[in-house]
């Protein structure tokens, strides 16, 4: 597969410091997200990952990215910084498998793997925050039967650091 063009969008944000009850809220989210709570939305009780998908698909035709999702995408699952535990929750492979059940996608494969840890961005000073190549380096591409015609990377929570 020959990449011809790479884009990126987000769909939430997050305060990780502010006080305000809406900044409180996006924090409170974002753990639900991480933990792939039910979360209550009037009588119904979805796990956070559905929940988005589903809220994804209502309004695809007001996101900016809108255009990343087609019934040929295959979406492949982010890994995170650490190594895969087995049992773990795994939100990006979470958020691809909602997404396709959903109808905005084709499959989800979890072809993306860490071969080894770095540093989480989140939890390290500006300086020593693993650069685009530390993480390129750090991954192995599981070879899928088909080569897709579009690829889609799902994950969850963007760190943009200092």
């Amino acid at each position: 597969m020959k990449i011809s063009q790479i884009d990126f969008g987000s769909f939430l944000t997050y305060s990780p410091y502010g006080e305000t009850d809406i900044e409180k809220r996006s924090r409170t989210a974002r753990t639900n997200l991480k933990r792939d709570e039910h979360i209550n939305i009037g009588s119904e009780q979805p796990l956070m990952s559905d929940y988005l998908a589903e809220l994804i698909k209502k309004r695809l035709d007001t996101l900016p990215f809108a255009s990343f999702f087609n019934e040929n995408s295959i979406l492949i699952p982010a890994p995170s910084s650490s190594l895969l535990q087995p049992n773990s929750i795994w939100v990006p492979e979470l958020l691809a498998n909602a997404l396709v059940k959903v109808g905005l996608g084709k499959d989800s494969k979890s072809c993306l793997q860490r071969a080894y840890a770095v540093a989480k961005s989140s939890k390290v000073s500006s300086e020593n925050r693993p650069k685009v190549i530390d993480h390129y380096n750090s991954m192995v591409v599981q070879k899928i039967l088909d080569e897709p015609e579009e690829i889609l990377v799902i994950d969850d929570i963007e760190t943009r650091g200092s």
